[in-house]
């Protein structure tokens, strides 16, 4: 693939995400559970906010997916990349990048 190539491609991606839902994404770990709370926050650093409640229904909407697994310890929600959600992350961050590697998230 032609640089020019990936550069269009990586505005047609932006075209058809949303940002907020797709930093979410990006914000998990692969390495292992991340709480929802911590996820909102790395989002939120990076963007005019994000709310909890959007996070956790984009959260659940990956869990539906087969994207991530969840589970609940006390009041805490937490979530872990499953490996087609890991497959996805690496095949997203190749196309449009990650802002937290450039953060040492």
């Amino acid at each position: 693939m032609k640089k020019n190539e990936v550069k269009v491609m990586k505005e047609e991606v932006r075209l058809f995400f949303n940002k907020h839902t797709l930093l979410i994404f990006l914000a998990l770990d692969k390495k292992g559970w991340n709480y929802a709370a911590k996820i909102r926050a790395s989002v939120s650093n990076l963007t005019e906010g994000t709310m909890y409640s959007y996070c956790t229904m984009r959260l659940m909407d990956f869990r539906d997916l087969g994207l991530c697994e969840d589970r609940v310890i006390g009041r805490k929600h937490e979530y872990k990349l499953t490996p087609k959600g890991r497959k996805l992350q690496k095949e997203l961050v190749a196309l449009v990048g990650s802002p937290y590697e450039k953060i040492g998230h």
